[in-house]
This record gives C-alpha cells, structure tokens and sequence, in this order.
C-alpha cells in the first residue's frame, strides 16, 4: 500500500527523533558560524531567488545523512538532513518543541526545508563546514510599501495643492525578510553558550539582484593585545562583496528601495557593516549578547578587538565570542555570526601581503582577467612549523567553497604552489636515465667513470638532461635487479613551482589512486628490462605542502640512519618485483617556520573572488597549539576577458596628409598584459584606402595589469587621393584561448588629403607634375607655384607644388558646369577630388573641388 504524503513526514519525523536521541549527551549541534544571503535567479521566473544557507557545526554529532554512510565519519561530500531537528539545549538534545524547526521562513508565509552539503572539516576544532541552497518564488517584489516624504537628495515636490502631494509622494518598501534560526550555539563561548542563534536576509527584487554575500573562515584567532592603545588592537577584515559584480564593477542601488521617482538614481551601493544585538537579531536578550571589547568599521568592514588585559581596562577571559553581523547594499542585507578565538600567546605573523605587525590580519586586493593566470604571494612566519588554512571562494551565491583545512577545494584552474625564487633551493623537476649494465661499457671505462664524464652507451638522454641543468643522484636504483642501470635526475629550476609530495606506485590500482589525488607520472617503469613482476612509477604533485629541497636514493635497510640524519622516507621499494636490495626514495623538506606560498590561478569566469588564509601549527607537537595568524584576506576582482581597447587619448588626433609624401601616425590599443594581439587593416575598404600599410608596433606596460600597443601606420597618397576624408582603421585581434573567445576592435585616425598640393618626388619638373595631373601645360601648374623661380629647374625633393586651386561650388552648379567654366574636363575633376563621381547632380552649395583652369581658353562669364 503507497504511503500518503503524511506518513512519510511522520516516518521522517520518527528517524529525526532517533538521530537526535542518539545524540544526546554529545553537546548538541555545537554551532560556530552561520551566514544567510540570496541572490535572483538568472533567466529565472518573476520574482524567483535562491537562498545560501552557510553553517559550521559540530563534526562529532551524529547528524542524519540523506548522502553517505551514517557508519562512517562525516567527510566532504556527505549531505545532511537538519530539518526537523530541535535542540534543548547545547547540553544534550531532544524532539522538544520551542527552539529550533532548523527550517528557512521567507517571509511571505512559506517554509522550506534545506539539506547541506559538507564543504570542509577540521578535526582539531570538531567542525564541518556545510553549504544549503533552496530556490522560491515570491508573488511580487517586495513584502509591502510605506508612502510618505522619501524623496533622495535632489528631489522634491514643491508645486500642487496637498492632494496631490499625498498622491504623487514616492512610497518606501518593506522588504520581506527570510529567517533560518536554530539550536544551539557552542557550548564553549564565553557568551551566548549553548543558546539559539538566528540568521536573516532582506528581500527587494526592485533594488538589488541580491544581498552582498560573507566569505570567511568559522573561528578567527587573535591575540591579546599588548597594550591598551589603537595601534595594538588586533584587527581584520570582514570579507564581503556585492553579487553578481565582476571586477571593477562599483554596486549601485534605487534610493533605499523608493518608488515613483521619474528615474532610478543609480546610487552608490557599497557594503555597510554594523554589529548585531539581541534586539537587532529577534532574539531575547537573555539568548545573546554581543562582546563589547569588539568594533566594526562600517565602510572597510574592519573588526578591531580591544584584547588589552591589563589591570582593570576591559579585563576578560581569553577564549571563544560569538560575534554577529550583517552587511548591507541598498535595501539588501544578509547577516552572518562568528567565533572570535582570543589566545594569550604569540601568533604567526603574516609578512606578506604587508601588515604592520603580528597582530593584523593582511587586506589586500588584485585584479584578474577571465583566461588569464594571477599570482598571490603570501608568506608567513612563526618560532614553530606551520601549515596553511585557506579558501577561495566566489563572492556568488552558488559557487562557496568553504574548505576550512587541508581539504584545499580550490576552484578548476587554481593551485596553492612554492615557487622557486631567490633565496630557496627547492626541487622542481625529477627525471629518469638509463644507461646499459657495466659488461656492455666500452673496454677499459667501467660504470663509474662513464656516469661521471656522460659517457653513457647508446643513451644521450643522460646528457641531455645534464644540458639543461638537471644534476644526477648517484646510485643505481636497480642495484642487483639486472636489466638497465637507473639513474634518478633532480632540478632548481629558478621562477618554477617546486614539488611538494612524491609518490612510489607498483599496480595499475595504485596508479589510478595517484592520478585521483592529484599526482602527475614523473618517470617510466624504474625496472626497465630487470625481468619485474611490478611496475614501479616514481609521480610528483605540486600543492600546499612544505616544497622538497632534495631527494637521494638509499637502501631500505639504511632508513633508520637516514631519518637519524633528517630525511624523511618516501614508501615504497624501487625494486618491487625483482631480486635485487630493497631501494627507497629519501627526500628532504624546506624549514616550515617560514610559510612562503603562490596561490597561481587561471579564472573561467568573471566576479568577485576573496582568498581568505591563515597560519596554523603543522602538528599536534607545537609548543603553541591552538595558535593561527590572524585571519587575511585578499580581494580577486576578476574581469571579463576584455576584447582590444581602443585608445583615442593614447592615438594620433587627426592627420592631414599630402599626396606623394609619407605620413605616420600611431593607433593605440590596450589590452591585457599577457595577450598577443595581432594587427591588421580594417576589413572595409572604405574605412582602409590604397597604399595604406602597417610597418609596425611597440609595447609598453600600463597599470593594473594592462599593456598598450602602439601601432604604427603609414601612408603616401596617390595622385588619384587628394581630398580624401574619413576615417583611417586598422583592426586589432586577440589570441583567445580556454575561456577566452576570439575579439576584434577596430581603432581610426581621421585622415584627410590635402587638394590640389602634391609632394615632389625625386627629378619631378612642372613639366612633369603637369602630365601626371592632366593639366594642358606646365605653365598652368607654374601660375600657380610663384616661390619656383625657374621653370626648368628640377623640383626638390619633398616640396609641396600647387597643382591648382582649391574652387567652392556656388548655387546650381554641377560637374559640369564647373568644368565649362575652368575650361577643363569633367574627367580631370573625377581624377583630382577622391570620391567625386560623374553625374548631372547639383553639388551642395561650398563643395570644395581641385580645379587646374586653362586661363587662356576658359569662358568669360557663366550664368549663375
């Protein structure tokens, strides 16, 4: 028989209860942090959002699994069923009604239930982080409106009786506000422990696609401060940006959600922040109470916590706060909670991007383009090793990565690298060579000597590798295996990524394992014509560990005195399946007191990007566990592949050519640094006249990552292009690539020739002028050159001759008319005005026309 709709939620209910009575006793749902934003559903119904739901919650509650095993630990991947829970309290759990449905209120009377996805973990703060979205369809806007005298700065009603006053004031809108609240806090907060929290986000489809969304790690970690002064408070920044903006873009809203203005303000929309109180939150005052030792800025978003623990000035106990928050744009606003960890010891300091001190948290911002690769260098430093905890997450709703440890989810086209740069000596190429066993050497130089001068028999790829700066580690990994000698090759190469993890592989099942996590084949099968029953690959990563400095090659039974001397054993013997000595991979680490890292990342799509990171102990032996950096952030504005930009300001105003000399001029394009633009003419030949060539281009760097291209045009008129105007173009076009689509801009130069003057070319005479223009007689070109004394002298070289005079039409005239009059041919005009065409049409009054008259034939007088 089918179950009803109502059994199955009584069949759910029943597995909630006893997911939860399971748990009780485990100190409930241990909540660290929360956050709740929305954002309008691209190409979506009216009125159609998605939610973002963000908490981090306690990893040791047995939390009901919609997806994966309820047998085995949580871990990424895993989704949550949380719905339907209540919490008594942070102390135990129960099915008692009153403190938490955990279900999302959208403020228009409807509910929804939401699953979360685990994102990340941390096994030494016992937290999951978890991410829950849910799409709904509002009926209208917004929730309701309130008129009145709402005008913005620069308008006002100041005609009509009150009547209409009344009738015509612009109303306010009531957003709706949606609400997800729930149960309970952690029960080791120094405030609020174990009482319910309570998030919200306003909704005004008129004034914002969305509400600016929080990216940040659950628990930031600060040190008490060392004096009672500013300048000693620890600080950091509040990671938060208006959606659906990509880089560069400035977040504008309607004033505050008004209505009836006779057109949107466009006002600036920047983030606002303000801390939460009890109040604020919807809460009763008994359930929160927000440290007062903590300030907000509300334009930076910059959190100062006064931890000066002296003697009667804010004395309290270090330990975990839960802090609340929102951040508004226009009429959006989401809200988000925190723990700030006080610690009465030293933290790591960050060094790099530059703070003044230990006790700061880096702010920092960087431009990026679609399709192009960044770089964000960060370095760390403390008196212990350390390990890196960061994220890079999309300011887009939908698009979170909350990895908090380890985990490294970063997006498609990101890596966390140490480059090798002045100053460290990392490892950043492995290669493998062999050479034939000692009986085939040539007579008389045995297998030592041949490996030290790169006599290797029948295999230069040794010498290869010996060219191009790779060094050998001298032993054989094939010692007693037969087949070929096997000789492991290592490189510093400088500005490359270093190797960080190195993996040994002896079934196709460990090869297949390797290439999941990440790892690249770095060698062949090691036990080449040894008769092996295993293949043996050596593979590499390139990641966030600490980078390798050196890697030997030694017997297993050497390991003890290896580790005793500092190397750490790589598993995995290099002669699996021979007979030959057991060999093992040795590698050697780079100091972990300082962290040096690159975040390299090659974006795919455009928006706001935020790389949060920080400094942790590398193990549990710290001599200061529980310490991290101050949490710092960096700010990715990424920008939509630009296509070629054409620069005016950077360009040739105008130029004014002369036919049969040289003219250049520069067309300048920007684009981004890293792109190879390619220049040709403009495809119209309206736009690119004949003769016109391109002899070239110089590069120089722009701020912000940009570059200008300054082309070179030239042209030299025929005698055919005087009084040519118009534009001159030529066509930029860019490489394009993975993301990047092929563009084409075209950038123009105003260009005109000059009627009627012709630049003298070498042995030119007024003879010859005369025939190439199609004048009668050199007496005609010499009327009207007086400057040239001397009829038979050769012109010089690059001097402007008049030809003519320049003639404006009058009223009525025509082609031909004009030609009667000078005694000329319509023909001769054609030739000498560009774009002159042969017809009876009257010419607008002041057309200007190259006229070479015939003085001693032309008419009189004409009628006008």
């Amino acid at each position: 028989m089918a179950l009803s709709s109502l059994s199955r939620i009584a069949i759910l209910a029943m597995c909630l209860a006893l997911f939860a009575q399971n748990a009780v006793g485990q100190g409930g749902s241990g909540v660290k942090y929360g956050s709740l934003a929305w954002s309008k559903v691209p190409g979506g119904q009216p009125f159609e959002v998605e939610f973002e739901l963000v908490l981090a919650l306690r990893k040791d509650f047995r939390w009901p699994r919609k997806q994966g095993s309820h047998n085995d630990p949580i871990r990424p991947g895993d989704v949550i069923r949380v719905s339907g829970l209540s919490f008594e309290s942070d102390g135990g759990d129960s099915i008692a009604a009153g403190q938490s449905d955990w279900t999302l209120h959208t403020g228009d009377g409807s509910m929804h239930q939401i699953d979360l996805l685990v994102t990340g973990e941390s096994n030494a703060d016992n937290l999951i982080m978890t991410v829950g979205r849910v799409r709904h369809v509002y009926s209208s806007a917004y929730h309701s409106k309130q008129q009145g005298n709402w005008y913005p700065v620069g308008h006002t009603f100041a005609a009509g009786p009150p009547s209409d006053l009344a009738a015509n004031a612009p109303f306010r809108h009531v957003p709706f506000e949606a609400s997800w609240s729930g149960c309970c806090r952690d029960s080791s907060l120094q405030n609020s422990a174990g009482k319910p929290f309570r998030l919200f986000t306003t909704i005004d489809l008129t004034d914002a696609n969305g509400s600016p969304a929080v990216r940040m790690f659950p628990i930031v970690t600060v040190p008490l401060a060392t004096s009672p002064g500013q300048g000693s408070m620890p600080k950091f920044r509040i990671p938060s940006k208006d959606l659906l903006l990509e880089g560069g873009q400035q977040p504008v809203a309607k004033s505050g959600g008004d209505s009836n203005f006779p057109s949107n303000d466009n006002k600036a929309a920047p983030p606002v922040y303000s801390l939460l109180n009890a109040s604020s939150l919807g809460l009763p005052s008994a359930d929160f109470s927000q440290p007062t030792f903590v300030s907000l800025d509300s334009a930076s978003g910059v959190v100062s916590a006064a931890t000066w623990a002296g003697s009667g000035v804010n004395s309290f106990v270090p330990g975990d706060y839960a802090i609340s928050f929102a951040v508004s744009a226009g009429s959006g606003k989401s809200t988000a909670f925190f723990v700030l960890r006080v610690i009465n010891s030293t933290v790591p300091s960050t060094v790099l991007p530059a703070t003044a001190g230990s006790h700061l948290g880096a702010q920092s911002s960087v431009p990026a383009w679609v399709g192009y690769s960044v770089d964000v260098k960060i370095e760390l430093r403390a008196d212990f090793p350390l390990a890196l905890r960061m994220q890079l997450s999309s300011l887009a709703l939908g698009r979170a990565s909350n990895a908090f440890e380890n985990t490294m989810m970063l997006p498609v086209g990101a890596q966390i690298l140490s480059i090798n740069e002045e100053g460290r000596s990392l490892v950043t190429d492995i290669a493998l060579a062999f050479d034939n066993p000692a009986t085939a050497h040539s007579p008389g130089i045995d297998a030592s000597f041949a490996m030290d001068s790169q006599q290797f028999v029948n295999n230069p790829s040794a010498a290869n590798l010996s060219a191009n700066g790779f060094s050998v580690v001298d032993r054989n990994i094939n010692d007693q295996a037969g087949g070929l000698y096997a000789y492991l090759w290592t490189r510093s190469a400088a500005s490359a990524s270093a190797i960080t993890d190195i993996l040994v592989t002896v079934s196709s099942e460990q090869e297949l394992a390797a290439r999941g996590s990440g790892y690249q084949q770095a060698t062949q099968d090691v036990n080449a014509q040894a008769g092996a029953t295993a293949s043996v690959k050596i593979w590499i990563r390139r990641g966030g560990s600490a980078p390798i400095t050196n890697i030997t090659v030694s017997a297993t039974s050497n390991a003890a005195a290896m580790q005793s001397a500092g190397w750490i054993a790589i598993n995995g013997n290099l002669n699996a399946g021979t007979q030959g000595t057991a060999m093992q991979l040795f590698m050697m680490r780079e100091g972990t007191s300082k962290l040096v890292r690159t975040l390299r990342w090659t974006p795919r799509e455009a928006g706001q990007f935020v790389f949060v990171f920080s400094a942790v102990p590398a193990d549990s032996t710290s001599p200061m566990p529980g310490s991290a950096s101050v949490m710092s952030s960096v700010a990715i504005g990424v920008r939509s592949d630009p296509a070629p930009a054409f620069d005016a300001s950077g360009s040739t105003a105008a130029v004014s050519a002369t036919m049969g000399l040289a003219s250049r001029w520069i067309v300048r394009f920007q684009d981004h640094a890293n792109e190879q633009l390619v220049f040709a003419p403009s495809p119209s030949t309206q736009r690119w006249p004949e003769g016109v060539s391109i002899v070239g281009s110089q590069t120089s760097n722009l701020p912000g990552g940009l570059k200008a291209w300054d082309v070179t045009v030239e042209w030299r008129p025929t005698p055919k292009q005087g009084g040519f105007q118009g534009p001159v173009c030529v066509q930029a076009t860019d490489q394009g690539g993975e993301s990047r689509a092929v563009q084409h801009t075209e950038g123009c130069v105003s260009v005109s020739v000059q009627r009627c003057i012709w630049g003298a070319q070498a042995g030119d005479s007024l003879g010859s002028v005369a025939n190439t223009f199609g004048a009668r007689s050199w007496l005609q070109v010499w009327h009207f050159n007086p400057q040239i004394t001397h009829p038979d002298f050769d012109l010089m070289q690059g001097s402007k001759v008049n030809i003519g005079r320049v003639y404006e039409s009058e009223p009525n005239d025509t082609l031909g008319t004009v030609a009667r009059r000078f005694s000329t041919s319509e023909a001769n005009l054609v030739a000498l005005n560009f774009g002159v065409q042969a017809n009876d049409i009257v010419l607008p009054q002041g057309t200007p026309l190259c006229v070479i008259p015939d003085s001693c034939t032309a008419a009189p007088t004409m009628p006008i």
